[in-house]
Order: C-alpha cells, then structure tokens, then sequence
C-alpha cells in the first residue's frame, strides 16, 4: 500500500464513513445513556429516523430492550448499562420493538473509552432477526387487525342486503366507491408495512367522517366501498366532498418521505330496478362476475 493510500484509509473520517453505511445497525451512547451516533444500518433495523434517535436517552420510546421471555431490561440488567459501569464488552441475544411493534435485534455492546482509559459511553452494534414462517404469519395478522374492515366477500353481501332492502321496502342508501392512486404498487416499491401503514391512515380517516350508521368495506387491492344510509343526492354529495377534503391532507411520513393520499371518490343513489351490477357500475366499480355462496352472499 501507497503512504497516501494508508494515510487516507488512516483517516477517522473513513471509518465514519464505513460505519455510517453498514447495514448492521450502530449506535453510540454517551455516560448518561443519550444518543450520539445513529447510523443507516440503525434506522433501516429499529424503523426510527436519525433525527428522532440522536441526543435521546436510547431507552425513551426507542430501544428498550427485552430478553427471550419479553422480560423488560431495565436498569441495572439493561446490557448498555451494565457495560458503562463494568467497562466490559457483552454479547447478548436481546430483542427490542421496531417502531411497527415486531422484535428485529441480537446486539453486540462495548465501552469507549477517553484517552486515559476512562468509559466515556458504550457502542450497540445490531443485527436484524428474521421472523419464522409462524411469527410472520401472526404479524400480518396482528397488522390487519390493526384495521379491520370487512373484506370483498363481506363487502358484498353488504351491498346485496341494502339493495333487496331497497327493492323491498324502499329504504333509500348510496354508495362510494373510494379508489386510492398507486396503493396496489405501495408494497413493491415501499414494502408491506409502508402499505399497511398508508391503509391503517386511510382507514382512519374514512371512518371518522363517514355516519356511524355507515359502512365501509375493502373492494379490491386499492378500491374500498362505503354504503350510505338513508341519504339524499344532496346528503351523498356532500358526504362524497367532506371524504375528498379529508383525503387530501392525509400525509404518511415514511423513511424522510412524506406520501400523500391521493383518492378518487365516485357516487350513486340506488335506484328504482337496478342490480348489483348496475349500481357499481354508475360508482365507477369495474364489472364483476359473481357466484351465489350460500354462506356469505356473494363473491366475485
């Protein structure tokens, strides 16, 4: 090796250079447990930003650390702790939540110490756990629980009980037909938990601006279907507007970006001798083919 080249590779802005890229995550905490470095590796495992980590005390929300059993590392057993006070490194096989709530980590933890011997502060190197089929099996369904909306089989038996309700008694309702731009390619681009994350916002927001008496359904991939109760043209008009104005400043903020809703809301009045298929289609609602099951309605 060249002296220029081993004075450059002996450069400490190289090595935090290469620190701040890895993959594992690294972070460095000073003698009162506060965070002072946080690098890529970091943010991509535990889901937490730069700016929200950096001159936070690592335990605040942000990694508490628990053992095999979920027994909370606290205190004198916490390992980052435990080290500032022994000045001894320690491997650990410990779990802490991702922002989404699922364990990611196995950590590494060694002191830094001043010139003169003296810790200074600790370093946590930490890798990601990949869940087993099991694990990742209950956390897609902790997640849809997270905003349960019936989905198209229930949605549809819904439509289909208003509409005999219509044609028998004359109980008028309406329907929106709320299609969100770009959410079926939301998980390719962004990954599952940024979809179901943007759906949990949506979700939110449509439910606390449609009537209780309303109800809203999962259609498709990137369609959802309100039905509206006891509603004029003027009163599904305006319910139609007051979705779109809500719409409009719902913003995910995912990884530094800021994604925002974009909605397309279609409307329609039931009318006296439509089918299903008529109904959806002045919505705006794609044709469907349905088959009659005896147990839940219909189905596409």
């Amino acid at each position: 090796m060249t002296l220029p080249a081993m004075l450059e590779a002996s450069n400490p802005d190289v090595y935090r250079e290469v620190l701040e890229t890895l993959h594992t995550g690294v972070f460095m905490v000073d003698r009162a447990g506060r965070i002072s470095f946080w690098n890529e590796g970091a943010e991509k495992i535990s889901g937490y930003r730069r700016h929200e980590a950096l001159g936070h005390c690592f335990q605040h929300n942000i990694l508490a650390h628990c053992d095999e059993h979920s027994c909370d590392l606290c205190g004198a057993n916490c390992p980052i702790y435990a080290v500032l006070h022994e000045g001894k490194a320690k491997s650990n096989l410990l779990h802490f939540q991702h922002r989404d709530g699922h364990s990611v980590a196995q950590t590494w933890t060694v002191p830094i110490r001043n010139s003169h011997g003296s810790v200074i502060g600790a370093a946590q190197s930490f890798s990601e756990i990949h869940p087993t089929a099991s694990e990742e099996s209950a956390r897609s369904s902790s997640q849809e629980q997270a905003s349960p909306l019936p989905g198209p089989e229930d949605t549809q038996f819904y439509l289909h009980e208003h509409l005999a309700s219509f044609t028998q008694y004359h109980l008028p309702f309406g329907i929106l037909r709320i299609s969100v731009s770009d959410l079926a390619k939301m998980e390719m681009s962004r990954g599952r938990e940024a979809e179901h994350a943007l759906v949990r916002l949506l979700t939110q927001a449509l439910r606390e601006n449609l009537d209780k008496g309303g109800f809203l359904g999962r259609w498709s991939t990137d369609e959802f279907l309100a039905i509206v109760p006891k509603c004029t043209a003027h009163s599904l008009h305006e319910a139609a507007v007051t979705l779109n104005e809500h719409l409009s400043g719902v913003t995910l903020h995912w990884w530094g970006d800021s994604i925002l809703i974009k909605a397309n809301i279609g409307q329609t009045l039931a009318q006296a001798g439509d089918t299903m298929e008529s109904l959806l289609h002045r919505a705006g609602f794609a044709p469907v083919t349905y088959k009659k099951n005896a147990s839940a309605g219909f189905n596409v």
